[in-house]
């Protein structure tokens, strides 16, 4: 199978553009008051980039995104070991995970339709996995990802977009971006970034957002949990059901906005301060800690072995649905 990318374009003159490996968001780009066009996401200029990225930039994480501690967990009585990738744990699925798998290509009603079959023990799961990551773009700026899962047996699943969003278009770091978040409480982890199975809340501390908060404010602050990390890398508790706004990205320099929506429990906020400086990125952008933030709706991080959590387990032959909406303020 060959590397492919393909492009959605709206009305008013939002560009997306997509590659099928690993069912990546690769470009966000707008057009600016100059004439010019801005892209609102962190990437690279060659396609072919994307085979050596390791940040896990636009990718579909998988099979299950974020962290299992340990690289294991037990199903229906049954122990599996995963590859660990991160010290002892794994992390977004392994080191050949489903953002370095080339996903097959359809087209229908509009979207462009991903498709990957993960063989059953393909890194430690079980089960037959059949996923289906389906974009579109509609001319409210709103760029629709729509996953759809099924197995062949009883496995877990937990699938996200891993896109770095700069709504300045990389000229600064995200610090000066504001975020809002539909949530009062996050999921507290130890030292490894494992959930310890507490849920904590968030007021009166840094980790409150649940008013517009600069990020760089926050990213500076006391925190413990963000001092740990040296930034933002937490998943917070999306509140309420269905499908609702989980976060609200701003960057009051531009007027830009994107507003995140979603039927899943959580959003990992991580504020990109893992990435190297002197990183080259597109268009001679040199990236470095804090060029970009991921707003990754999906299941609690280790839910395989959390059962106080929401599940992640996918049952044998029932099918799994999930929607994360990117809306775009331009």
């Amino acid at each position: 199978m060959m590397l492919t990318s393909e492009t959605l374009t709206n009305k008013n003159g939002l560009e997306v553009k997509l590659l099928n490996l690993g069912a990546a968001i690769i470009s966000v780009s707008v057009p600016c008051k100059d004439g010019g066009r801005t892209d609102l996401v962190l990437g690279y200029d060659n396609d072919e980039d994307y085979y050596e990225d390791s940040f896990y930039f636009g990718s579909t994480p998988g099979r299950f995104a974020n962290r299992i501690s340990g690289a294991r967990f037990s199903l229906n009585g049954v122990v599996y070991d995963l590859p660990p990738n991160e010290g002892k744990n794994q992390l977004h699925g392994g080191v050949n995970g489903f953002s370095k798998k080339l996903w097959d290509i359809d087209h229908a009603d509009g979207e462009v339709l991903y498709t990957y079959v993960s063989p059953d023990g393909e890194n430690g799961y079980p089960g037959t996995l059949t996923a289906r990551t389906a974009y579109s773009l509609n001319d409210e700026n709103e760029l629709v990802i729509k996953y759809t899962e099924t197995s062949d047996s009883d496995t877990v699943v937990n699938l996200t977009n891993h896109t770095y969003f700069n709504l300045n278009g990389g000229e600064d770091t995200i610090l000066d971006h504001t975020l809002c978040m539909n949530s009062d409480s996050f999921v507290f982890t130890d030292k490894e970034n494992i959930p310890t199975g507490e849920i904590r809340k968030t007021a009166g501390s840094a980790m409150d957002f649940s008013s517009p908060r600069r990020i760089g404010d926050a990213v500076h602050s006391d925190e413990e949990t963000i001092k740990t990390f040296g930034g933002l890398d937490s998943c917070f508790v999306v509140k309420g059901k269905g499908l609702r706004s989980a976060a609200v990205l701003a960057d009051p320099a531009s007027g830009r906005t994107l507003e995140v929506l979603t039927d899943l429990p959580g959003i990992q906020i991580y504020t990109g301060q893992y990435i190297p400086p002197e990183t080259k990125g597109r268009g001679g952008h040199i990236y470095g800690p804090f060029s970009g933030v991921c707003l990754e709706a999906e299941h609690f991080p280790d839910a395989p072995n959390r059962p106080e959590f929401p599940s992640a387990v996918l049952k044998k032959g029932a099918v799994f649905t999930a929607t994360i909406i990117y809306r775009f303020g331009l």
